[in-house]
């Protein structure tokens, strides 16, 4: 969690963070809540401050990651819920191990524990090999191209949800992408829990994929 809290702070300026103490609150989920699931020779590593989600060179294999939330409601909604109505932001660190072809992975909150695409309220990012990609889902999943990393660097990846406004998807510190309209989550999940998911696959093939992150910190307006 350091090397989270260093790069959050080094892309931040110091007024700002004293904005988001004042106005709402920080949490964090450690890499040691997580349920997981694999086929062929998916795996995952936990280490102290970050993990490690691999496919293995089996065809097929996938790995999954996933935590419940819990505390960003303030009062307003379920505990275990996001309130999309409030401003949001998501803090992570992705670094791509390996260049795949056709290897993809998922980094979500979400309202469901499963891989694959947004189909409810949620924000993310996907990976088809090399390519970054946003993803939010209101009433409708919408995605567009935020960069081509470069294997074994890490990433700072921010999702602001300003509610009622837009989701912004910020790279090391910069904006890339903005979505807006039926892609802005707004009101939460009712009787599902909201979960951060994890997912990597190598789509029926040989390739060995694997993906580091370092668990999510989330701020949430009061």
């Amino acid at each position: 969690m350091l090397g989270s809290s260093i790069s959050i702070a080094r892309g931040m300026p110091p007024d700002e963070i004293a904005d988001l103490i004042q106005r709402g609150r920080f949490q964090t989920w450690s890499s040691h809540q997580t349920s997981t699931a694999f086929t062929g020779t998916g795996a995952i590593t936990i280490k102290v401050g970050h993990c490690e989600l691999k496919t293995g060179t089996t065809n097929p294999s996938d790995a999954l990651s996933n935590t419940r939330i819990m505390g960003l409601g303030s009062g307003d909604v379920d505990g275990r819920e996001v309130n999309w109505d409030k401003d949001l932001r998501l803090f992570f660190i992705l670094m791509s191990r390996a260049d795949t072809a056709n290897t993809t992975a998922a980094i979500q909150l979400k309202a469901t524990g499963a891989a694959g695409n947004l189909a409810d309220l949620g924000v993310g990012v996907q990976l088809a090999n090399l390519a970054l990609t946003s993803e939010s889902y209101g009433s409708a999943r919408d995605s567009n191209a935020i960069a081509t990393l470069t294997t074994l660097r890490d990433y700072l990846i921010e999702i602001r949800v300003n509610a009622g406004t837009n989701v912004e998807f910020y790279l090391d510190g910069v904006l890339q992408v903005t979505h807006t309209g039926t892609a802005l989550p707004t009101g939460n999940s009712g009787s599902t829990d909201d979960e951060f998911v994890w997912s990597v696959d190598n789509n029926s093939s040989a390739d060995n994929g694997e993906i580091w992150y370092t668990p999510p910190i989330i701020w949430q307006e009061r």
